[in-house]
């Protein structure tokens, strides 16, 4: 066997094993989230499946020659890419019955996970695995040239794992998805198997992913559903109640809403409302940012009663963009909207805003870390007029380890930190200001009724909050947001 095609082979099999690592987090995001906690059980499961290959490999090359490993390792790689192939097949019923078995849907996330994870990558990342030795004993000629021949091969399988670390993410998932990229590897493994094994007629086996390619697969398709796909950070659907009320879902909960959008009515009745406060308080106030715009819920609110202000969005996911112009109107009240992490847009940003709201998550449940440290709210004070305030949304339980976190953070750069516990959903708003609000100040009979209803609300149940020795702060160094959301939503489902 020419030594080109024997690199060729490890490097194709090194691309395919970090291809199918990146896009299994990605294929079970939309059941599970993406996830610390996710994202380990992936990664582990796939270090546990590639130390049993290698040692198996090893002993499959000790006990045969180069001539009897050659005609054993390109089988073994056509089985493979035909179980990459089927992985999204076999892996949404998979997905599907692990979620719904869990009682309290988060509460056992780190199992369930890690049991799909066991069943659906374990065996083809075992067999990927098996690959890199075999390749090493067939490319050993002679005993004193051995060392040579095992680094050349384990060279050219790192650096297919570098190209399959970069591949899918930057190409095949947000312009193919995730199960043709699945599909696609399947096939290139497939092809490498049937030329290896040096029999045409079984390229007809290549009709597989051919055809697998062209199915249909949904995952949460249903009459009302108007939008369904993917990004590199989100599943994402968009549905149509019969009333004419539009609703934004990512990844696993559709019981969570990212936005909402009825182009008859204003108000929603949940905490995208309560944001027309800070104007209210500061109606000299011109510029106003929102982190985490995704379908730009209040920057419709906001537009409608203050349309003099200047509202722009920071928004991190392309797709979410998109998605939020075509169905949720934000073209029409946002001046500006930039794709970009939040953190990473103000800290390449001179401007200085009178208000700013934070309300960016990810997997439905979690608040990005980053976007809840004292560092980044020293980043967001340094951003705010001299007048200037903040809102940051909070889905979390009242007096929860992770709502007593932030809050704390908060306070500890901001003087005047305010709470309002949203009454119609589970969420906690916190509202800081430069400059200590005047409630008595708001002429409330000047306003709209709609608008009204919702400032009353917000002034009799608001409450000012101190910082508290009793409770740690977030910082870059230690955020433990992830941790806190699981233990909260463990301790809310007890």
């Amino acid at each position: 066997m020419k030594k080109a095609f024997l690199y060729a082979t490890v490097f194709v099999t090194g691309m395919s094993v970090m291809a199918v690592e990146l896009t299994a987090s990605r294929l079970m995001a939309p059941y599970f989230g993406t996830s610390l906690f996710v994202w380990t059980n992936v990664i582990g499961i796939v270090l546990v499946a590639m130390s049993i290959g290698y040692w198996l490999g090893g002993r499959i090359a000790d006990r045969n020659d180069g001539k009897t490993a050659r005609k054993l390792l390109y089988p073994l790689i056509l089985i493979t890419g035909f179980l990459i192939g089927i992985i999204p097949f076999i892996g949404q019923p998979i997905f599907l019955m692990a979620y719904q078995a869990i009682p309290g849907q988060h509460i056992q996330i780190f199992f369930a996970s890690l049991i799909a994870s066991i069943g659906l990558f374990s065996i083809p990342l075992l067999f990927l695995a098996m690959v890199t030795p075999i390749c090493a004993r067939i490319a050993i000629e002679k005993i004193n040239t051995a060392g040579s021949a095992v680094g050349s091969i384990y060279a050219f399988s790192t650096v297919g794992s570098i190209v399959g670390t970069f591949l899918p993410v930057l190409l095949t998932i947000p312009f193919l998805g995730s199960r043709e990229t699945f599909f696609l590897f399947g096939a290139i493994l497939m092809l490498l198997g049937l030329i290896g094994i040096g029999r045409a007629i079984l390229f007809g086996f290549m009709i597989i992913p051919i055809v697998l390619f062209f199915i249909p697969l949904t995952i949460h398709a249903s009459p009302n559903t108007e939008f369904e796909g993917e990004s590199v950070y989100n599943y994402m659907r968009v549905q149509k109640s019969t009333f004419g009320t539009r609703t934004l879902h990512t990844n696993k909960d559709i019981s969570v809403v990212q936005s909402m959008y009825n182009p008859y009515r204003i108000m929603t009745g949940y905490y995208w409302d309560y944001a027309t406060l800070l104007p209210v308080l500061n109606p000299q106030g011109k510029d106003f940012l929102i982190i985490g715009l995704a379908g730009g819920t209040s920057a419709r609110i906001l537009h409608n009663f203050f349309p003099n202000l200047n509202i722009e969005g920071v928004e991190i996911d392309p797709l979410m963009v998109e998605v939020g112009k075509k169905y949720f109107a934000t073209a029409e009240s946002t001046s500006k909207i930039t794709e970009s992490d939040g953190r990473m847009f103000l800290a390449n940003s001179d401007k200085k805003y009178d208000f700013v709201m934070i309300d960016a998550y990810k997997d439905d449940l979690y608040i990005p870390a980053h976007l809840t440290t004292s560092e980044f709210f020293e980043t967001v004070k340094s951003h705010l007029t001299a007048n200037g305030s903040v809102m940051m949304n909070i889905a979390s339980s009242e007096n929860s380890e992770l709502l007593n976190l932030i809050k704390n953070t908060l306070t500890s750069v901001f003087d005047n930190v305010y709470e309002f516990r949203s009454p119609a959903s589970d969420n906690s708003v916190l509202f800081a200001f430069n400059v200590a609000p005047d409630f008595n100040s708001i002429n409330t009979a000047a306003l709209r009724m709609d608008l009204r209803s919702v400032i009353l609300k917000i002034l009799r149940d608001i409450e000012k909050i101190e910082y508290s020795d009793k409770f740690s702060i977030s910082t870059d160094n230690k955020s433990p947001i992830e941790f806190l959301t699981e233990k909260m939503v463990l301790s809310t489902h007890e």
